[in-house]
């Protein structure tokens, strides 16, 4: 059944919004209208997911499709201690997609994080891409968590053990290798939303999501804070493999660096959140990312332009 683009939008506009009352006007008009606050800080991200790039649909249902659109920008959020709040998404859809059911599947992710879907635009083309703006918001005279904000000393963490999504596509895609488990955690990503509002919380300044792989992700924090980072124990998920765990990438864990005053494991114990994995050091010298002694110069997950 052919489905009208207006028609689609039309029906999910949603008549009295939910909320705190900030966003004055939703879904229906050529813009989401939201309340200015002087009270917050205003973080703003963008991502794509594409097909053939980031997931197949071979193995992605529409639910899994949404939980990784809204997963990728809100752990970018996550990443900057800010708490979700809005999502804008734009579709481009082949003819007979099901959009309307990955709007509402979009909608439905986004309310589990507490935040809203107000808005976005729907075009047709040969290949299913989505592309989604995320803002949240931090308290105006709150601490940053930066990539800049690593200091010689600090202790590195990890919100949980790396390289189970590489091992799951690799599942999906090797016939001699099958791992559910492993599957269900690429299908499964969640933003570290909790874990990103203590740490900022904590006053730890340093943070990244773990999009691209461990190493080419530590690679910026040492670039853009004037380190060097040192791997010593790397947080292996079991059932991956170190490959995966350095270079996988699409775990949405949050990497930090935190001063060893701080006990960071305790805070996140009394907050109820799985305390971090403690899997390197920060030291003085020239930005690299070094392991027993060895530079790594492999690169995890990058677009080639």
């Amino acid at each position: 059944m052919s489905q009208k683009e207006f028609e689609l939008l039309e029906k999910r506009i949603i008549a009295g919004h939910r909320g705190d009352g900030s966003l004055l006007v939703g879904i229906g008009d050529d813009a989401a209208v939201v309340s200015g606050d002087s009270s917050l800080n205003y973080s703003y991200t963008t991502d794509a997911t594409i097909e053939g790039v980031h997931f197949k649909r071979r193995y992605f249902t529409v639910a899994d499709i949404a939980r990784k659109v809204v997963a990728v920008n809100f752990s970018d959020l996550a990443a900057m201690g800010a708490a979700p709040r809005y999502l804008l998404s734009s579709i481009i859809a082949p003819q007979r997609f099901s959009v309307g059911e990955l709007i509402d599947a979009i909608a439905n992710e986004t309310q589990s994080y507490g935040a809203e879907l107000i808005g976005g635009n729907l075009s047709q083309g040969e290949t299913l891409a989505i592309t989604a703006t995320a803002i949240g918001t931090t308290p105006i005279n709150s601490n940053l968590l930066l990539r800049s904000g690593a200091r010689e000393g600090d202790l590195l963490y990890s919100t949980g053990p790396l390289g189970a999504s590489s091992a799951g596509l690799r599942s999906f895609n090797s016939p001699e290798y099958q791992n559910p488990q492993m599957e269900w955690f690429h299908l499964n990503p969640k933003a570290k939303v909790h874990e990103g509002r203590c740490l900022r919380e904590a006053g730890v300044r340093c943070a990244i999501d773990l999009s691209d792989g461990l190493v080419g992700d530590l690679r910026h924090i040492a670039n853009r804070s004037g380190v060097r980072v040192v791997i010593e124990n790397p947080p292996i998920r079991d059932g991956a493999t170190l490959d995966d765990c350095l270079y996988g990438g699409e775990d949405y864990e949050l990497i930090f660096a935190a001063p060893p005053a701080l006990d960071i494991v305790e805070i996140f114990v009394q907050r109820d959140l799985a305390p971090p994995i403690r899997f390197g050091r920060i030291e003085d010298g020239s930005p690299h990312v070094v392991a027993d002694g060895i530079e790594l110069s492999r690169s995890g997950f990058e677009h080639i332009f």
